[in-house]
């Protein structure tokens, strides 16, 4: 284990360790764990331990003497192999005095784009018994959620509709066999932590084209006529 010996002036004769530890919290790989702690006790010597091993200065890894009686561990980069925890012992000729705390590194927050729409859908028109699309193609995220609305209200999978989800950020409101009911404003929304973004679009659904088959018409022999001669 290492020890760091400090010396403090002749003045300070408390023999008793007194220690003020703050923990300025950082997730991981971003800032820095600063472990501060006040010492009152003449000619000492300070061991700093992580988990029964003693902590060596190293790159990441600083001790700092700010004035009388104020020293302080830098952690930069921390990593998750900096959880743990530290125990700070001083002793003199007089006695020893331990602290300890533990420390946690959190992993660092997932850093997304909000999602963006490079493809939306307008308003539509069909006539009852065809089938419509509504597609829009999500760039940035393309996890993002995906919702689909009707008229602000939420929209549940059925038989004739259908979510699908087409890979590469294409998703796909699918509804067959429109009927009047169809009829309405439709929405989708992508969202994620970053943002989120609607497109929307109306179906007009109309009612069935009658067709009317028109009467053949027959030829006058067919119709009982005669020639007629001059």
């Amino acid at each position: 284990m290492s020890a760091k010996n400090y010396s403090v002036p002749a003045d300070i004769l408390l023999h008793s360790l007194v220690v003020l530890l703050v923990i300025f919290k950082s997730r991981k790989n971003m800032n820095n764990y600063i472990l501060l702690f006040i010492i009152r006790m003449s000619n000492f010597s300070l061991l700093l331990n992580k988990g029964g091993v003693g902590v060596e200065e190293d790159p990441r890894h600083t001790f700092v003497k700010e004035g009388s009686g104020h020293y302080k561990l830098v952690i930069t980069q921390c990593e998750d192999e900096d959880s743990g925890e530290y125990s700070f012992n001083a002793s003199n000729k007089a006695g020893m005095a331990t602290t300890s705390c533990n420390v946690t590194v959190e992993p660092p927050e997932s850093l997304v784009d909000p999602p963006v729409f490079e493809k939306e859908f307008g308003d539509v028109s069909v006539y009852e018994g065809e089938t419509v699309t509504f597609e829009v193609l999500v760039s940035g995220d393309v996890n993002c959620d995906i919702d689909w609305y009707k008229n602000g209200g939420d929209m549940d999978e059925g038989p004739r509709h259908k979510f699908i989800d087409k890979g590469n950020g294409l998703f796909t409101l699918l509804i067959s066999e429109c009927e009047d009911d169809d009829t309405g404003e439709y929405c989708c929304v992508a969202s994620n932590s970053a943002g989120r973004v609607t497109a929307a679009g109306n179906l007009f659904v109309k009612g069935k084209i009658k067709k009317f088959l028109c009467p053949s018409i027959k030829s006058g022999k067919e119709r009982g006529g005669g020639v007629r001669s001059s």
